[in-house]
């Protein structure tokens, strides 16, 4: 067994062309790795094609951003002899899961109750600054239980997937009940004994430097690097063992609206060549919210307030100004209020035992002076003040009278 390093993490990288989808530490995942070095961890990257035995990755940690290609069966059995020699593995892909990424990951995941769905989370109600539905920002109720991390506002879930969880796997985190689809996973972890620990997110956007420093991002992340690196999930584990609904596949509904279905009933003929093009035209209406964000940046650099258009109430011209009568109301002075002593009817009728709980649910037993109060008040509730003398008319005073009675009440005739 090769010796891991506790203080290093490995990135597994896939250069591709298109340097915007590729994330490495030198582009991409930079804030990330600033991160990281803040906590005294070292990080260096190894490329898919060099991976081919677990001794290559060399530390304890080894984290998969989106991977873009099909890990190979000799790949796939050297990260599962990783993972059985106490390793950690943290995989990130993005939106439409594999279909999107072009990896098979799913068939390594399923091994232990994960899989990542060919979907996208989407956020059902608008959020500044988030315009894009796809831009999910999710508060603390994502977060399956405060073990994992404890966020204060929330973080944001940017172009990511669902998942399926099962056992032994347990989520992490969830799209709580304003992203769609509704309550389910997004994060999820899995650790068995005498093995390593593995965790999944559906977004390696998350992470990446345009996101990590966005709302509670940042925490999220060491959160995970934390519970990867130690044993602080592994005894709590069943704590994230909650319910969610099932996974419900809706049907294509734009690209149902686009096949043509034939009328059951008999119709007017539409052989005619006009009548089809009006069936068949496309570009009739459209409607895109693209530039809505360069629109509202372009109302502060104007200095000009955004707010909604208001309603300019129509002024006609009329020959001549409305007629107001010349006329001055008369004011009428308002009647005075009955000359009655005010007393409250619930104090002189209820009964004693009535009032005595009313003045106790008043006070606080732990202040002195709500205690002095509830005495007096009970004194004059049971009529004792009226006969005790000036000077004995207190709270100890009247303590000493009420024991004075209950003695006397308990003597023998």
């Amino acid at each position: 067994m090769v010796e891991l390093s506790e203080n290093q993490v490995t990135f597994l990288e896939f250069p591709t062309s298109d340097r915007k989808e590729t994330l490495t530490i030198q582009h991409g995942l930079k804030g990330w790795y600033k991160r990281l070095r803040q906590r005294g961890l070292k990080a260096k990257s190894l490329e898919a094609h060099q991976f081919n035995s677990a001794e290559s990755i060399g530390s304890k940690l080894l984290i998969i951003p989106n991977p873009n290609r099909k890990f190979s069966s000799n790949q796939f059995e050297q990260l599962k002899k990783f993972y059985d020699n106490g390793g950690s593995l943290l995989v990130l892909l993005n939106e439409n899961g594999e279909k999107g990424s072009g990896s098979n990951i799913n068939f390594f995941l399923e091994e232990f109750g994960i899989s990542v769905n060919s979907d996208c989370v989407i956020r059902t109600s608008f959020v500044q600054p988030y315009y894009h539905p796809k831009e999910v920002f999710i508060q603390q109720q994502g977060v399956v239980h405060d073990d994992f991390c404890q966020i204060k506002n929330g973080f944001v879930y940017p172009y990511g997937a669902s998942l399926n969880v099962i056992s032994p796997a347990v989520p992490l985190m969830t799209t709580s009940p304003i992203a769609f689809p509704v309550n389910r996973p997004i994060a999820a972890f899995c650790s068995q004994k005498g093995t390593g620990k593995l965790a999944v997110v559906g977004s390696s956007k998350m992470f990446s430097d345009k996101w990590i420093n966005r709302e509670d991002n940042g925490d999220v992340a060491d959160s995970l690097i934390t519970s990867l690196l130690s044993n602080r999930l592994v005894s709590k584990i069943d704590n994230f063992d909650i319910e969610y609904p099932e996974y419900v596949i809706l049907p294509d509904t734009i690209a149902l609206a686009d096949r043509l279905k034939s009328s059951l009933q008999a119709e007017a003929d539409l052989s005619n060549s006009d009548m089809q093009q009006m069936f068949f035209d496309a570009p009739l209406f459209g409607l895109n919210n693209a530039a809505y964000p360069e629109v509202h940046a372009t109302f502060e650099k104007l200095d000009v307030p955004a707010d909604q258009l208001s309603l300019i109430k129509p002024n006609f011209e009329t020959p001549l100004p409305q007629l107001v009568p010349a006329t001055i109301p008369p004011r009428f002075c308002e009647p005075e209020g009955p000359q009655f002593e005010l007393f409250d009817l619930d104090e002189s009728l209820s009964s004693e035992r009535v009032r005595l709980a009313q003045i106790t649910n008043r006070c606080n037993p732990e202040d002195t002076q709500d205690l002095e109060y509830m005495l007096t008040s009970a004194g004059e509730a049971l009529g004792i003040t009226k006969d005790l003398p000036e000077e004995e008319n207190n709270p100890i005073g009247i303590l000493n009278h009420i024991f004075q009675r209950i003695s006397l009440y308990k003597m023998p005739q």
